[in-house]
């Protein structure tokens, strides 16, 4: 689904996401350059680290562990820690929670999901426990999200 083609979305929301996923690339870009110049990680550990991310967000609804990912990558999972730390500046767990809750924010306001029904889609079935992690992750509850994302909750 293309989330930039939902009916009724605001064209201002679109943009300022485009916009934010475009300077998200190059951030990643001159980040991945300067840490390989620094010999902080190296060119390898870098891709581990973009698979390592992008199988998250490929698998969201499952439950991963460090290990189940670091399995999938051929690596050790303190290896797959260490560099993912560095190259993303987040424990592989935060990583998870913070495009889970990414995911539920899109899922409320482009499919007009409760937090309960957005939380189940990412695989997280517990309300309360999505409601925790809404908060943490987002700044704010999920009703207030909602609420300034100009839909009540």
């Amino acid at each position: 689904m293309n989330l930039y083609a939902v009916p009724g979305a605001s064209s201002a929301l679109r943009c300022a996401g485009l916009f934010l996923e475009l300077l998200a690339a190059l951030t990643d870009e001159v980040l991945r350059r300067a840490m390989v110049e620094a010999g902080q990680v190296s060119p390898s550990g870098i891709r581990y680290a973009q698979r390592a991310a992008r199988y998250l967000a490929e698998h969201l609804t499952e439950k991963l562990s460090v290990e189940a990912v670091a399995g999938e990558l051929g690596i050790s999972s303190s290896y797959l820690s260490a560099l993912f730390k560095a190259y993303t500046g987040r424990s592989l767990v935060d990583y998870g929670n913070a495009i889970r809750v990414e995911r539920i924010r899109e899922l409320m306001v482009s499919r007009r999901l409760t937090l309960r029904e957005a939380g189940e889609a990412v695989g997280i079935p517990d309300e309360n426990y999505a409601s925790r992690l809404f908060r943490k992750y987002a700044g704010i509850s999920a009703r207030e999200y909602l609420r300034q994302a100009g839909r009540e909750g």
